[in-house]
């Protein structure tokens, strides 16, 4: 800084600068050490004027410096790096600097989260929020929420303990409601542009089973059945709730009578009057499993290096399968090498808890012994595995694309054994081709006529087909 000619009073050029003032100059002279501020998209730094420059080592560690890896690397030449945690992206508040939330565990529902986000809190470096399930950002019951700069200080962050950019801890939630949400990834983004995010997906098929089973517990099922993304969540409990087996059977209507995978909706996704008539509906447990609608945004929007995905049939296969996943996710963390005791399962239906300070914990191996896909019918499974097949095939195509590791081929290996080979969607000949869908964007009737069968490649191949 001293070095700077910006910063140095005598040279300022005061008569070119009549509209600066002291914060101006103070704020060239940052930019001219390599601090990048932006004063007008989510936190910035706000340190007071008179303690800058003596704090400059905390304020160069704040997320607006362009490359964290090269400024630590500057701190330890000159022997100050030692101080300060290279995972921390500090926000100033109170008068001192506390590091950011460094995690989010956004999704999907029964697909082990609580399970994930209980074994990192083993660790000796991660530190629990207020509870597990923050839903701060918004969920499939608010999928279009859009934060304030006030509501994080003030209703967030209090929510996670204070750390310190010399304390060496992490900090992080786990809100399986987030994948769904519309305008997470933008607000999340815009507050807390280095945090990791990882999603863990299941095989829809037992996914949607599970979570009815949860909710039935809970009592809650009718509450979500009657849920749409216009109207609010209602509070009754009731004991009215449908058999799983009336849900698949309206499932099936829904691919006989809305048509296309395209064009389905549940709670969580906007719809018109069009697409209500043609039967679309899709109930929540269901809706849930099309991932691919909704993991699209975030892989379009997230920078690679910070969105981990894993799959909950293989990590869950095995102490060893669950074991090898954790170090995955340490080393995806920045955490230090750690043995996890990973037999026990949180939140299953056979023990509900999703609370970071109640154990409602199973036997992992136990749990494993009993598939919740084999207490369905056998009709009931073939009705979900058709109605899945479309979007577990864009998903491939997905993940594909993006460069992660492929997980729908295991899903229902043999489970679709004896089910019926002709698919129940009844594609509309009029189907519009969607933007990406290659084989009908080729031209030609009977190319628009097929694009949407299960085997075709316009759902298979493309990165928006089933959306």
């Amino acid at each position: 800084l001293k070095d700077a000619e910006v910063c140095d009073p005598l040279s300022l050029k005061w008569a070119e600068r009549v509209h600066s003032g002291g914060d101006a100059w103070l704020g060239d002279c940052a930019e001219s050490a390599g601090v990048h501020t932006d004063m007008e998209f989510g936190f910035y730094p706000q340190p007071p004027v008179s303690n800058l420059f003596h704090l400059f080592a905390d304020a160069v560690a704040f997320h607006g410096v362009e490359n964290h890896a090269a400024m630590h690397s500057a701190l330890r030449a000159n022997g100050t790096a030692a101080a300060f945690d290279p995972r921390c992206v500090p926000v100033f508040a109170d008068h001192k600097y506390s590091c950011l939330p460094h995690f989010i565990i956004g999704g999907v529902p029964k697909a082990g989260t609580t399970s994930l986000y209980k074994y990192l809190l083993e660790h000796p470096d991660v530190l629990p929020a207020a509870d597990k399930e923050l839903t701060f950002w918004g969920n499939f019951f608010s999928p279009k929420r859009r934060p304030s700069r006030d509501d994080v200080m003030g209703d967030y962050l209090p929510k996670f303990p204070k750390i310190s950019p010399s304390d060496f801890k992490v900090t992080g939630e786990a809100t399986p409601g987030y994948l769904y949400c519309l305008t997470c990834p933008t607000y999340i983004l815009k507050y807390m542009p280095k945090v990791r995010l990882i999603f863990t997906l299941r095989d829809p098929v037992p996914r949607a089973y599970s979570e009815y089973l949860n909710k039935a517990a809970d009592r809650t099922v009718v509450r979500y059945l009657n849920k749409r993304i216009d109207n609010k969540m209602e509070k009754e409990l009731s004991d009215a709730a449908p058999p799983f087996s009336a849900l698949v059977a309206d499932v099936a209507k829904t691919m006989a009578s809305c048509g296309s995978p395209n064009r389905t909706f549940s709670m969580m996704d906007e719809y018109s009057d069009e697409m209500e008539e043609a039967g679309c509906y899709v109930n929540p447990f269901v809706g849930e499993g099309r991932y691919v609608r909704y993991l699209k945004l975030w892989l379009g929007m997230v920078p690679r290096r910070q969105l981990l995905l894993l799959n909950f049939d293989a990590w869950t296969a095995s102490a060893e399968a669950a074991q090898e996943a954790m170090g995955r996710v340490a080393a995806f963390l920045q955490l230090a090498p750690f043995s996890f005791r990973v037999d026990e399962a949180h939140n299953t239906h056979a023990n509900r808890s999703v609370h970071v300070d109640r154990d409602a914990a199973s036997d992992a191996d136990a749990i494993k012994g009993q598939s919740v896909e084999a207490q369905l019918p056998r009709r009931d499974r073939c009705v979900l595995r058709d109605f899945f097949a479309p979007y577990n095939a864009a998903l491939a195509g997905l993940l594909a694309q993006h460069g992660y590791e492929p997980m729908t081929e295991a899903w229902g290996a043999g489970a679709a054994a004896g089910c019926p080979a002709k698919s129940g969607w009844r594609f509309a000949e009029e189907l519009p081709a969607a933007p990406h869908a290659t084989g009908a964007a080729a031209g030609g009737e009977e190319e628009r006529r097929r694009c949407g069968t299960v085997d075709h490649p316009c759902l298979a191949g493309s990165d928006t087909q089933a959306t």
